[in-house]
């Protein structure tokens, strides 16, 4: 790789690490004050809240990832025109994604008391009212995630991530604010909402400034690129499915099973949440160039660049999951809360042992989605999702006796 290739690498890595860095504002800097400001049920449903609606993003299908790479594989080879009705084709299916998004989460607020029976019916209206507010945010953020990945494909990662930034340090510091004077799960839903808006119409305005050569038009939609995206991304959706069986159930698990340990469940998956964050943002960086290698044929190359981000992965995981493990009952102390370390510490220190051996492979994965042979990899993501489902789902059902914190292995 060329000495400039690889400064632009690392500097969309450091781009996308100040991004996971703002969403860790959200992730780190914010529960404090909602733990001390809303009771545990409150809190709990709040998470149940963000939980629910981040479902609507799965609805990427990979599509984002697929933008990415080939913008950067088109703009490299000189393929515009197949370049653009790519992206165009993403935009539109994206788009019904985010229609789809909102008539599910409707369905979901009508579900609430059925899905969460232990929660308090004084929470339910709150939680619907939430529920659809912020779904809507994160439903127009599908059509948006188009945008964001030609920055992404073009190697300007700045861009999104700056925006990213300023929205999630607005974001915290309204949440914080406001819940000093209310404790509405609907106005801290609609905070959360409007300032993602307001993110997203930022991202539509330096599209037009900086990266207008590549057109978004619906027009240019085709049934080739569909087959094109459909033939890259369906191994995504697979992977996708196994890390929602993985990753995105655990919450709502306990929320059928007890609700009043969603709390303490939350909070040490927000820590851990952290951890995958960065280990994604610094990894994320690598498909660009990864694609622009593999367009060359520099196999060796390919190779070099595995080794090297795959050690340094590992160093970083064993680097921020060893502190925390030896010391997460002070840590979640003077985070939270002494009530929640004491309910939360064997939840934490099990989630983030079983994700460091987990996002040892990252790279990997990584190098497969940027040189497009992810679509070989179908069994091991879904092996590991049923796996994870059916164990959680056994133990609600025939171990109801053990505590919750056995979820997390």
């Amino acid at each position: 790789m060329r000495q400039t290739e690889i400064l632009v690498t690392i500097k969309n890595a450091a781009m996308n690490v100040l991004r996971g860095a703002s969403i860790a504002i959200m992730t780190l800097l914010v529960p404090p004050f909602l733990t001390r400001a809303l009771s545990v049920d409150q809190y709990g449903a709040w998470s149940l809240v963000m939980q629910l609606t981040a479902y609507i993003a799965y609805l990427d299908f990979g599509l984002q990832t697929a933008v990415g790479r080939f913008v950067a594989h088109g703009t490299e080879t000189g393929s515009y025109q197949e370049r653009d009705a790519i992206v165009s084709t993403a935009f539109v299916v994206l788009g019904a994604g985010a229609v789809f998004g909102m008539l599910a989460i409707l369905v979901v607020a009508g579900l609430v008391p059925i899905l969460f029976r232990q929660m308090p019916s004084s929470l339910v209206g709150s939680v619907r009212s939430a529920l659809l507010i912020v779904g809507a945010s994160v439903a127009l953020g599908l059509p948006a995630s188009a945008v964001s990945a030609v920055f992404i494909g073009l190697q300007r990662n700045e861009v999104p991530a700056l925006i990213v930034v300023a929205a999630k340090l607005l974001t915290a510091t309204l949440l914080i604010v406001a819940v000093h004077y209310t404790t509405s799960l609907a106005i801290l839903g609609a905070i959360v909402s409007g300032t993602s808006a307001v993110s997203y119409a930022g991202l539509c305005v330096f599209y037009r400034r900086l990266a207008s050569q590549i057109r978004i038009r619906p027009v240019l939609a085709t049934w080739e690129s569909a087959k094109e995206l459909y033939g890259y991304c369906r191994s995504l959706t697979v992977w996708t499915l196994g890390m929602i069986l993985v990753t995105g159930l655990d919450l709502v698990v306990v929320g059928w099973y007890d609700f009043r340990s969603v709390a303490y469940y939350a909070v040490a998956a927000s820590l851990v949440a952290f951890i995958i964050g960065t280990q994604n943002a610094i990894c994320g960086a690598l498909i660009s160039p990864v694609a622009v290698q593999h367009a060359r044929g520099d196999e060796k190359q390919l190779g070099l660049m595995l080794i090297h981000s795959t050690r340094f992965g590992v160093l970083l995981l064993m680097g921020s999951a060893i502190p925390i493990c030896f010391g997460a009952r002070p840590i979640l102390t003077a985070w939270v809360g002494a009530s929640y370390a004491e309910q939360a510490q064997v939840l934490l220190i099990l989630l983030i042992i079983a994700n460091v051996i987990r996002l040892s492979t990252t790279p990997y994965c990584v190098v497969l989605i940027g040189t497009g042979q992810q679509r070989g990899v179908v069994l091991t993501p879904i092996l590991e999702g049923v796996v994870n489902l059916g164990v959680s789902l056994r133990h609600t059902g025939g171990f109801a006796r053990l505590p919750v914190w056995t979820l997390a292995l």
